[in-house]
């Protein structure tokens, strides 16, 4: 199925910071098995959720690594979420990916 990662943004493919951001979903996700905890749908009839392989969130793991940004209008929705922002200032701190 396809599906929205939650909570954050990552670059489009034409965008600086796309293929990677790309390449580094890839790696954690195909041919892995992987667990979507469902969040909501959206306007296309697309379901967003949060996507966890081995236990881990992939979601954190692209802001961690500075592939993704933490999407702020929507964080409020998942108790916890807030730990996205201060992943991403880790990232820009180490200037990592995007930064």
């Amino acid at each position: 199925i396809e599906v929205r990662l939650h909570g954050i943004d990552a670059p489009e493919r034409a965008q600086a910071g796309g293929d990677e951001a790309r390449r580094f979903l890839q790696r954690r996700v195909l041919n892995h098995r992987v667990e979507v905890e469902p969040v909501t749908q959206d306007s296309y009839d697309r379901m967003i959720g949060i996507v966890y392989r081995d236990g881990a969130s992939v979601n954190a793991a692209l802001v961690e690594a500075g592939h993704a940004w933490a999407y702020r209008r929507y964080l409020a929705e998942v108790p916890g979420a807030d730990a996205f922002c201060r992943l991403e200032d880790g990232a820009r701190q180490a200037r990592l990916g995007l930064w």
